[in-house]
């Protein structure tokens, strides 16, 4: 029986062999026409394998989109809505499959880790049923890839679910910490639960190889976890185990998991640093403080975490916890705009958060968060290498953890490595796939850099899971402004607003973008006398100058740019203003230097003046010294020599 129908142009043949070459391997039934019967009618043959296939896989390219045959057998999939559709060149679909989701597979040459590659995956899994799931997939000679699912909560009182879910992280991240596996990101592997946790079910959705699950019963200061280790191929147990203990020796308890994992995949395992027996209220109240996530990056309920500390003085982890949290909140508070009234001071959360680190890392060396914590807190001009160095120890320590890529991403992007921030993005969203802020990071990245169409697959990924993140909503606007997509613009903006009501916040940035659609002169002068106001209320001035530059405004900005001063973005908590208009007529940015080196800022970066700016905010300087250059240094070749212009002005620092 056919499973999967290949329609396809004759110009793309090998590709589409290397396609079903790729299914067979996860053990799917492929159709394609070169199995066509010497006997029978060519239209008949056809006809009779659409109807009988379970899902039609279509590889479009510009030679398919003018084929009458590639776009009826595609037409007849969508009727039957079976249609599974993927791009390789970019080209524009035809209606209506230009309003499909369409995987963007543009040079892709059999990686199964591609995230276009995963979406087809995902999706023909879902129309045939897993029926491939005891075939042997085409990624069975790579690394193991451990999802760690949400243990079940078996204790009397169902508000425990924090415990149960607390105790599988924390197995999770020893896992990850004392053995070689990589893992699934919490963020993933724990959206399943119930019925969704059928492992061809994880396999198809998250790739992984191996699933750990079981159960949690807590019961006063015991605990019993019931264990299984999951061969996701062959579906067969390779390990399982009920372990009984006293909630003081958790510690032990995770050790003891995650090195009969390490057993059973043969791998290696080092013990992690032990603090001895913890206090179970101590142990308690930390699971409910990281269960209290109250930020989109990832701060906890500080209180909670605070009286941990108190109970459990020697526990590393509550202090890089602690760290993150305090050092989060401190760049809220750098940031008077979303400072709260009567809100802890930069200098006080600093204070907190550097203490906090030191205590984590003396206890425990490798508590990657407390690095990832102090590389935030480093000034935003002057130390990029200092960052980069915390930001190397946090990922030698946890190389697949999501939210340490995030930060490592984020550190990229401000020296203007794009493609760097991309694979860090790209790998995040490999081990952690249902991340939301990694997703929307992967995807902002991804639309900078020219991959428009898979930045808005994944972008309404994440939002028909989340629909009600804001942040997801405002990055996927912002995308399409700057790819001057109005149509794509126009659909999300209606979606959006059919959806519900929403903040003050997002409704004044969808008009913000509205009011970049509709600029005109007048708008260019008031966004001028804009920035000549702030420059006069802060001696400082945005850095979000590209659309400045791009409407005309590029000798009048660098004016500007020569006038302000940049000092205290050397030292700790100076941050970039933001700019708004006071009419519906805004320029939307984010904080940073990265805003500098956003796809379609050329108009800014062509200017030889850019790197005089550069080098103001200390970025050449990191250059010169790391020879780690910028991706625009092959971007602006054409209008100018960026290295020799940097170095120009390091060895004359007088002109500055």
């Amino acid at each position: 029986m056919t499973e999967v129908f290949l329609s396809y142009a004759r110009s793309s043949a090998k590709l589409a062999g290397q396609v079903v070459d790729a299914l067979r391997a996860l053990g799917y039934q492929v159709w394609r026409d070169d199995e066509l019967p010497a006997h029978r009618a060519y239209g008949d043959v056809i006809e009779e394998r659409l109807a009988a296939a379970k899902a039609v896989l279509v590889i479009w390219s510009a030679d398919a989109t003018r084929s009458e045959w590639v776009r009826s057998e595609a037409n007849a999939a969508r009727e039957a809505r079976k249609l599974v559709q993927l791009s390789i060149d970019g080209a524009k679909l035809p209606m209506p499959f230009d309003q499909i989701q369409c995987a963007d597979l543009n040079g892709w040459q059999g990686d199964t880790q591609m995230p276009g590659w995963r979406t087809v995956i995902a999706s023909i899994a879902e129309l045939v049923g897993n029926t491939a799931a005891t075939a042997v997939p085409h990624f069975a000679s790579a690394a193991p890839l451990l999802a760690v699912l949400p243990f079940d909560n078996l204790s009397n009182d169902p508000e425990m679910e924090y415990f149960s879910d607390g105790v599988s992280e924390e197995i999770l991240q020893t896992v990850a910490q004392t053995t070689q596996l990589r893992t699934i990101g919490r963020s993933s592997s724990f959206q399943f639960r119930g019925a969704d946790k059928s492992v061809p079910n994880v396999m198809a959705q998250l790739n992984a190889t191996h699933v750990l699950d079981g159960s949690v019963r807590r019961s006063g200061a015991r605990v019993r976890i019931s264990a299984q280790l999951i061969d996701c191929v062959t579906q067969t147990t390779l390990w399982s185990k009920r372990i009984d203990r006293e909630l003081s020796d958790v510690f032990a308890l995770q050790d003891e998991i995650a090195a009969a994992i390490a057993n059973a995949l043969n791998v290696t395992f080092a013990p992690s640093v032990q603090i001895g027996p913890i206090d179970p209220h101590a142990y308690d109240l930390f699971l409910r403080a990281r269960a209290s996530v109250s930020h989109y990056l990832g701060s906890y309920d500080r209180s909670l975490l605070e009286a941990t500390i108190a109970r459990a003085p020697e526990f590393a982890k509550a202090w890089s916890s602690l760290a993150m949290t305090c050092a989060i909140d401190a760049l809220d508070a750098a940031n008077e705009a979303m400072r709260p009234s009567g809100g802890e001071s930069f200098d006080a959360l600093q204070a907190r958060a550097t203490a906090a680190a030191d205590k984590a890392l003396q206890l425990d060396p490798n508590s990657d968060l407390a690095y990832v914590a102090l590389s935030i807190l480093e000034p935003y001009c002057g130390h990029f290498a200092e960052r980069y160095a915390l930001i190397g120890k946090a990922l030698a320590i946890s190389p697949d953890e999501s939210s340490v890529l995030f930060w490592a991403s984020r550190a990229s992007r401000a020296t203007g490595r794009l493609q760097e921030a991309v694979d860090f993005a790209a790998h995040a969203y490999t081990v952690d796939p249902l991340y939301a802020q990694g997703t929307r990071a992967y995807a902002v990245l991804l639309s900078q850099t020219g991959h428009g169409r898979e930045s808005a697959r994944i972008f309404d990924a994440a939002r028909s899971r989340s629909p009600e993140n804001e942040h997801l909503a405002l990055a996927a606007l912002g995308a399409t402004t700057l790819a001057g997509d109005w149509d794509r613009f126009a659909m999300l903006v209606r979606e959006i607003r059919q959806s519900g009501p929403h903040t003050p916040r997002l409704i004044r940035m969808i008009e913000i973008f509205e009011g970049q659609q509709r600029w005109t002169a007048q708008d260019s002068a008031d966004l001028l006398e804009r920035l000549r106001a702030q420059l006069a209320a802060t001696g400082t001035i945005s850095l979000q100058l590209g659309w400045a530059c791009q409407v005309g405004l590029n000798d009048e900005v660098y004016d500007l740019v020569e006038r302000a001063s940049f000092d205290h973005l050397f030292q700790a908590g100076g941050v970039i203003p933001r700019l708004e208009l006071p009419t519906d007529r805004g320029v939307p940015g984010d904080f940073g230097s990265f805003w500098l080196f956003m796809l379609p800022q050329l108009a800014l970066r062509a200017d030889p003046r850019f790197v005089r700016l550069c080098a103001r905010l200390g970025l050449c300087d990191y250059w010169q010294q790391s020879d780690r250059w910028p991706d625009c240094v092959d971007e602006v070749a054409p209008h100018y020599d960026f290295k020799a212009e940097a170095r120009r002005l390091i060895a004359t620092p007088k002109n500055l």
